[in-house]
């Protein structure tokens, strides 16, 4: 199907802001994720005060981004006392600080902070969402680009992410942004355009550690263009043998890397020390945790005594140690490395009504199968049967040559391998950096295939649209929550995962809005997240002493966070029909009637202790 330029054009930014715009006003409905104070705390420190011990192991480039809408009078954040150095002393304990300081300290409104940076993330939503158009309109054209914006315009999965204040969109931004980059160099390599991909790969490494991937991905994909055929145009010079090409690209990467490691030392203000007095991160009490969960791996229990003494000494450990002894980066680079490491090794991760401290292969499939709409899911197994039907036609090709494949396959099968074979089972979101390239191919694909079959392909391109905006409009507000419609109804997902692809802590505003309707009824909150209900307008009392409304959250329910014995103490519950159900993930049950036999009010006060919760 031809489409004019400017047809396709206004198509692609008409559902460009069809996405801000739905993003938006469901994200309105939403409080803070459990992630989103620490990181807001550790913006305004690493942007106003050049402090960047806290929240280490997200890097702070995207942090800068979220502040340009702040000034320092915005929040008062102590720098002194007990709480912050409990803070400095121990990252896992950062969390908890951070809810205080935002939720608790008198005169903050964190809410009003962090919704003011969301919008600078939508911003970099919407800019990924623009890269997604260009790269399929110059692949496959009009009908490509328009077909790549749509899946991503309706993928709730982005649409309930995109406006918070967190780096999982900003990284896919850039991992797009510097395949993009070394596509163009593989085309046709200038001094205008041989800087960009050290530039992109400087600004991954500096807003998520997962960064680290691109240096293998660039290194495959140039080694690829050095083997290919075809002549490489350098410096308006045509280079047609395999070891000129070898040698340029060697070249490339050697300044990628300089460029890259020249960005990470700006974006920590060319300093070694994490803080401005000089004042460093213990990286030995990070090299225990990496010690003992490599400890756990082996022999499948936590290390008693010097059990773990040398388990932390693996290659990775040795290169980052090194790199801190000769101050090859700024320290604070190099501890939030290690300790994002020591979190992949063990870490909790909910699945098919199971908790595992270790991760699953195939977590990541099927987290693809159960959050991706079902008329994507249908795009994508369309394209592929195209495509192999072509292929054995021998009629047409996807790409006009092999380069164009290289660029956009390359990030999927190395970060696919990556997250696949990692413990960190968190999130559909951690698939973010190979989705766009998903849509891209997607687009191509299909483009391609409408070429040789108009009318079916077309007659079945309008039904999956259809079925899309269905699915995903149908799912408004609650896109973080979402499940496609052969996930079944809300308690049997909750069955199949857990943390931030269904209770991420963003619905404790419907309790606000479920209390002013009751307002007689006792209600007790025990709910997954860092908002103090108070905040919200929530009033709880203190103990179960009497019968009540008690508000349990999804990931609560599932046990996911709880001490080891208790990750079973709301079984039970799980099999009840909740009194009612908030947004998808705030379940109300009556006490004491659904809770017969439970040793409910025994653990409490040690499961407030482990969440941080406050009742009072």
């Amino acid at each position: 199907m031809f489409i004019k330029s400017k047809v396709a054009i206004l198509l692609c930014a008409t559902l460009l802001f069809l996405f801000a715009a739905q993003s938006w006003l469901a994200v309105q409905t939403k409080g803070p994720t459990a992630d989103e104070p620490l990181h807001a705390a550790s913006a305004y420190l690493c942007t106003f005060d050049g402090e960047y011990r806290v929240d280490a192991e997200d890097p702070p480039l995207w942090k800068y981004w979220g502040m340009l809408v702040h000034q320092p009078a915005d929040i008062h954040i102590e720098r002194q006392g007990t709480y912050w150095d409990w803070a400095i002393d121990d990252p896992r304990n950062q969390s908890r600080w951070s809810g205080a300081v935002f939720f608790r300290m008198p005169g903050n409104d964190g809410g009003a902070f962090i919704g003011r940076s969301r919008f600078m993330f939508l911003i970099a939503s919407v800019a990924l969402g623009a890269s997604i158009s260009l790269w399929s309109w110059r692949l496959g054209g009009g009908l490509a680009a328009i077909i790549a914006t749509a899946l991503y315009t309706f993928d709730p999965n982005f649409l309930g992410h995109a406006p918070l204040f967190k780096n999982d969109v900003c990284i896919a931004l850039a991992f797009v942004l510097c395949m993009i980059a070394i596509y163009f160099c593989g085309r046709r390599m200038t001094w205008a355009n041989v800087v960009y991909p050290g530039v992109a790969l400087g600004a991954a490494m500096t807003i998520k550690f997962s960064g680290v991937l691109l240096i293998p991905m660039i290194g495959i994909a140039l080694l690829a263009r050095a083997m290919l055929p075809d002549s490489w145009e350098c410096f308006h010079h045509k280079i047609a043998g395999r070891g000129q090409k070898l040698f340029v690209s060697i070249g490339l990467m050697v300044m990628t890397l300089a460029m890259a490691w020249l960005i990470i030392w700006g974006m920590y203000r060319f300093r070694f020390a994490p803080a401005a007095d000089g004042s460093r991160l213990d990286i030995a009490k990070t090299l225990d945790l990496v010690a003992a969960n490599r400890f756990y791996l082996h022999e499948h229990r936590r290390p008693v005594g010097s059990e773990a003494d040398g388990w932390q000494w693996n290659i990775t450990t040795k290169l980052a140690v090194g790199a801190e002894r000769m101050r090859l980066l700024p320290q604070a680079w190099i501890g939030g490395f290690l300790f994002t490491y020591q979190s992949t090794l063990v870490r909790p991760a909910f699945l098919l009504g199971r908790i595992y401290d270790t991760g699953c292969w195939y977590y990541f499939p099927l987290a693809f199968l159960f959050k991706t709409p079902l008329a994507t899911l249908g795009a994508i197994f369309l394209a592929i049967t195209c495509s192999i039907v072509l292929a054995i036609k021998r009629t047409s090709i996807q790409f006009a040559n092999a380069w164009p494949a290289v660029c956009v396959f390359i990030p999927i099968l190395v970060y696919g391998g990556s997250v696949i074979s990692s413990n960190l089972n968190l999130g559909m979101r951690h698939l973010f950096p190979i989705m766009p390239f998903v849509f891209i191919i997607v687009g191509n694909m299909l483009a391609n295939a409408q070429a040789i079959w108009p009318r079916a392909v077309l007659a079945m391109l309008y039904l999956l649209a259809l079925g899309l905006v269905v699915e995903t409009c149908a799912a408004f507000p609650d896109f973080i929550s979402f499940f496609n419609i052969a996930c079944g109804n809300a308690q049997s997902r909750m069955r199949l995962l857990g943390d931030s692809n269904l209770d991420w802590g963003q619905d404790i505003p419907a309790l606000t809005v479920w209390q002013s309707a009751h307002p007689d009824v006792p209600l007790y909150v025990l709910c997954f997240g860092p908002a103090v209900k108070e905040f919200y307008g929530v009033h709880s009392i203190q103990s179960l002493d009497r019968p009540c409304m008690v508000a349990l959250s999804a990931t609560m329910l599932q046990g996911l966070y709880l001490p080891p014995g208790d990750q079973d103490l709301f079984a039970p519950l799980r099999q009840r029909t909740p009194t009612n159900l908030l947004d998808g993930t705030i379940y109300l049950y009556r006490y004491p009637e659904d809770f017969p036999n439970m040793r409910l009010p025994g653990r409490i006060k040690e499961i407030q202790q482990q969440f941080g919760v406050d009742q009072r």
